[in-house]
C-alpha cells in the first residue's frame, strides 16, 4: 500500500512537471511567435498607410501633426540602437495585454512624440515577443528615438544614480547636453527600479503625482517593462 500510494505520488509530480514546462513553453516560445507575427502585421499596416496618397492628391494621406489612434492602432516607430542596428518595433496605442500583443504601448493621455511633457512607452520583458527584454543594456546618454510619419525624434537616457557624483568631472564626448536633473525634476535618473503601481513614473513629471504640465516642463521618454516596475529614460 505505501509503495503504490508513493508510486502514485511520483506519477502525479512528474505529470504535473510535464504541465509546467508546457506552459513555460508555451509563454516563452509560442506567445513570442504570435507576438512577432503580429508585430509584424502592424509595422506593415503603418508603412503602408504613411505610404498611401491622399485621395485630393496632395501628398501623404495623415496630417502633421498628433491625431485620435484607436486603442491597438500603430502610430509610430521605436527605434533603439543600443539594441541592435535594426532593432525597431512599432508603438500602438493602449496598455492592455491585447495592445502589448502587438508591439509596445503608448500610455494614454501621455504626450505624443516630441512633445513637451512625458511619451510614456510600456513593453513586455518576457513573453509576448519580449520587446523589452534587453532595457537593462542600455547606458546613460544612450539614443532612444521615435519616428513618426512626418518626423524623427531623439532622446538621450539620462546619467544614472550612481553617476551623479562624478557626472561634471568625468567626460564623456558622446553625451554632449545631456546632465544630471535638477529642479522639478530633481531624482529622475536614467534606471529606476519601481513598483507596479507607481503611475507617476509616467506624468508629465516623474515622481510628482500632477497631470499638469508645467511651463518648464522637459520632453521626456520613458519606457517602463512589466517585470520589476523598471523604468528607463
Amino acid at each position: 500500500m505505501i509503495r503504490t500510494a508513493v508510486r502514485g505520488t511520483g506519477e502525479l509530480l512528474i505529470t504535473a512537471g510535464l504541465v509546467v514546462l508546457l506552459f513555460v513553453a508555451y509563454q516563452l516560445v509560442w506567445t513570442n511567435y504570435e507576438a512577432h507575427k503580429a508585430t509584424d502585421s502592424v509595422a506593415s499596416d503603418l508603412r503602408d498607410s504613411w505610404d498611401r496618397p491622399n485621395p485630393s492628391g496632395a501628398g501623404p494621406a495623415a496630417a502633421r501633426g498628433p491625431k485620435k489612434v484607436d486603442f491597438g492602432k500603430g502610430f509610430a516607430f521605436l527605434h533603439i540602437p543600443r539594441l541592435g542596428k535594426n532593432w525597431t518595433i512599432p508603438v500602438v496605442e493602449g496598455v492592455d495585454l491585447p495592445d502589448l500583443a502587438k508591439g509596445v504601448g503608448h500610455y494614454p493621455k501621455t504626450a505624443q512624440p516630441g512633445a513637451i511633457g512625458n511619451f510614456a512607452v510600456a513593453g513586455h520583458r518576457v513573453s509576448k515577443g519580449s520587446p523589452f527584454n534587453d532595457l537593462g543594456l542600455l547606458a546613460s546618454c544612450d539614443a532612444i528615438v521615435v519616428e513618426t510619419q512626418d518626423d524623427w525624434f531623439v532622446y538621450r537616457v539620462l546619467p544614472m544614480a550612481d553617476e551623479v557624483a562624478t557626472w561634471t568631472t568625468t567626460q564623456r564626448a558622446h553625451c554632449d547636453g545631456v546632465g544630471v536633473q535638477t529642479g522639478a525634476y530633481d531624482g529622475v535618473y536614467g534606471r529606476e527600479i519601481t513598483l507596479p503601481t507607481d503611475y507617476a513614473q509616467v506624468l508629465p513629471v516623474p515622481h510628482v503625482d500632477s497631470t499638469a504640465i508645467p511651463a518648464d516642463a522637459q520632453r521626456m521618454i520613458t519606457l517602463t517593462s512589466n517585470v520589476s516596475g523598471g523604468v528607463e529614460r
